[in-house]
């Protein structure tokens, strides 16, 4: 009898906070969720990365045809990567896209050879972009390297949604008998929105009202660089919705306090003062 080649499922959110993706293999009733965090640095020199068997979404690289890229935490680390919230989704989709390829095979323990099919969105802004995106898709899946070896994805589907899709499909709705229908998303980067009329979508807009916005009116009033503020601010949100909503405050405690740490600039006394007015604006 002919071995049945594994059947790969994968939907993949592209977010600037996290790349977030949920897969399965065909007639396997497990279902896996990895969020990984959304760094992406392209490596010149492939000595630096090394090969690793028990890789995970914290520790991966890909190769695509010739080029090299660090993922997640091995970027930010490694190569010091940082959080930029200005470029477009899809400026990085490939390679975070196949490194999540890497990591699902890994973690399924999938032979170098399996088919795959893949389901992304991407910000209605970026929609057009869709095209480009899988035609590059489709040639990187040929033939990728990651930390345990190399892999052969056999892609059977592609399709791209735009963000915001989901809560329409969610809702079962027959969507071409709708003659309009708007969904409005707030988002990391910014606020947007997208209208579709008998399921086609005819409209998008897009503004800059998303934690971009914050992190800039912050500025403002404190002077500090946006760019060193994303990932001390984001995080101080993190852990101050733990700590507000966890019976075992103490634990939390220190992580909540020491969340701006990084962008503070006073020392002594004066640094528990700057403390105390950044977290006033930031809670107002």
């Amino acid at each position: 009898m002919k071995r049945q080649v594994p059947h790969l499922l994968l939907a993949i959110d592209l977010g600037a906070s996290g790349t977030k993706f949920i897969a399965s293999v065909v007639g396997q009733p497990t279902v896996k969720g990895v969020l990984m965090k959304p760094h992406c640095a392209a490596v010149n020199d492939r000595q630096l990365l090394t090969p690793d068997p028990q890789f995970d979404e914290h520790n991966v690289w890909v190769r695509i045809a010739d080029e090299f890229y660090a993922v997640g935490n091995l970027a930010m680390i490694r190569y010091n990567a940082t959080n930029k919230l200005k470029p477009s989704k899809s400026t990085n989709a490939v390679p975070k896209i196949c490194a999540a390829i890497g990591v699902l095979a890994r973690k399924f323990e999938l032979p170098d050879k399996f088919d795959l099919s893949i389901t992304f969105v991407l910000p209605p802004a970026e929609w057009e972009q869709r095209t480009i995106v899988i035609e590059q898709l489709k040639i990187a899946v040929k033939d990728l390297e990651i930390p345990c070896g190399k892999i052969k994805p056999k892609l059977l589907s592609l399709y791209p949604y735009p963000e915001g899709m989901g809560i329409l499909i969610g809702q079962k709705l027959d969507l071409k008998e709708l003659e309009a229908v708007t969904v409005v998303m707030l988002g990391f980067r910014n606020m947007s929105m997208f209208i579709s009329k008998h399921g086609i979508l005819s409209d998008t807009q897009t503004s800059n009202l998303g934690f971009h916005y914050l992190l800039s009116q912050i500025a403002s009033k404190t002077g500090y660089e946006i760019s060193d503020m994303i990932e001390p601010v984001f995080n101080y949100k993190t852990y101050l919705e733990l700590y507000n909503s966890n019976p075992k405050k103490d634990f939390w405690k220190s992580y909540f306090e020491r969340s701006l740490d990084p962008i503070l600039r006073c020392s002594g006394k004066d640094r528990e003062v700057e403390r105390e007015m950044l977290e006033k604006i930031l809670l107002n």
